[in-house]
């Protein structure tokens, strides 16, 4: 599938390798699975919450620290690193967003959690929901 490159030693090279080894060599099968969970939370976000009708700067600035600063939240939810290794934590971040959002989008009347009625209100809080969820999975 790829055009043959001079600069390239592998394509004159007598091992044939499979996509599972050179990736296995790469070391990007980590990548890959980070790079999936982060694509279908922000296609969770986009079809099913709706987060163009109300989604607004404030909002995604206070996103932030769940994409872009782990070591922020880490910090300010209190989970240290020797407890939770970074990949496990990206992890965790995507899920807790995931919660985090759902229940913003619901505040504004999109998503899945949609409430008629206070009835439905859960005696958690969405932060410490999410707490649980970076602290155990």
């Amino acid at each position: 599938m790829a055009e043959k490159q001079a600069f390239c030693f592998g394509q004159s090279g007598a091992k044939t390798w499979t996509l599972r080894q050179w990736l296995d060599d790469a070391d990007s099968l980590e990548y890959y699975e980070r790079s999936d969970l982060y694509f279908e939370l922000i296609n969770y976000v986009i079809e099913v919450l709706q987060c163009r009708r109300w989604m607004n700067r404030r909002t995604a600035q206070m996103i932030m620290p769940f994409l872009y600063g782990p070591e922020v939240l880490r910090s300010k939810m209190g989970v240290p690193e020797e407890d939770v290794d970074h990949q496990e934590f990206y992890r965790r971040r995507i899920k807790a967003l995931k919660v985090l959002l759902t229940e913003m989008a619901a505040g504004f009347g999109f998503g899945p959690m949609v409430r008629d009625t206070e009835e439905d209100v859960e005696d958690v809080s969405v932060m410490d929901r999410v707490k649980d969820i970076l602290l155990k999975g």
